[in-house]
């Protein structure tokens, strides 16, 4: 549910053979519970799935389950619609801090500058921006943003497609923290 533009797909409302895998952290703010369902109209794939996870995981805790129950009852909807109102705050202004960046004549004008281009696609859902900033190690970046205080994650770590990219969450962050982070990124480039 969290998504800022466009609506929401289910593929099973178009294919019937659709096994749908889904977690509790996201949408409903349950991270490190661990708990998870599956849904397929195939009886048999549901029973060979019950086969597996009951050898691998004996039972989920009693509040996770308590937890899920409540979010499948509708109670927590207006909760959930909240928290992706102040998301897409933070995503937008992630979003402009990093089109700014990209645009400031400062990046542009330093010849010295290991980050030649920044380009960030505007992300439709979750709580992470992915930017890339052209000609930086991402690693080296990364740690270096951590000494002064701000916490991202390199790109690589996602795959070879993700070097020179770092991953920015703005799910915990609020807006103070996030300009903080931001003039700390803009004036780590210069």
């Amino acid at each position: 549910r969290i998504i800022y533009d466009g609506t929401r797909f289910s593929p099973a409302s178009v294919y019937p053979n659709t096994i749908t895998v889904n977690g509790f952290s996201k949408e409903f703010s349950m991270t490190g519970w661990r708990l998870g369902y599956v849904a397929c109209s195939n009886q048999e794939i549901i029973d060979k799935i019950n086969l597996v996870q009951g050898q691998s995981a004996s039972c989920a805790t009693s509040f996770a389950q308590y937890g899920a129950v409540s979010a499948f009852t509708g109670e927590v909807d207006s909760e959930v619609d909240y928290m992706v109102a102040e998301l897409e705050k933070r995503r937008d202004y992630v979003t402009k801090r990093l089109a700014s960046i990209s645009d400031s004549p400062k990046l542009k004008s330093k010849s010295d500058s290991t980050c030649t281009n920044l380009v960030c696609t505007n992300p439709g859902g979750a709580f992470y921006a992915f930017p890339f900033f052209e000609g930086v190690n991402d690693i080296e970046y990364t740690n270096r943003l951590l000494e002064l205080g701000v916490g991202v994650i390199p790109g690589s770590f996602f795959g070879s497609a993700g070097r020179g990219c770092i991953r920015i969450s703005y799910g915990d962050a609020g807006l103070p923290e996030l300009e903080k982070a931001f003039d700390i990124i803009e004036n780590s480039l210069e």
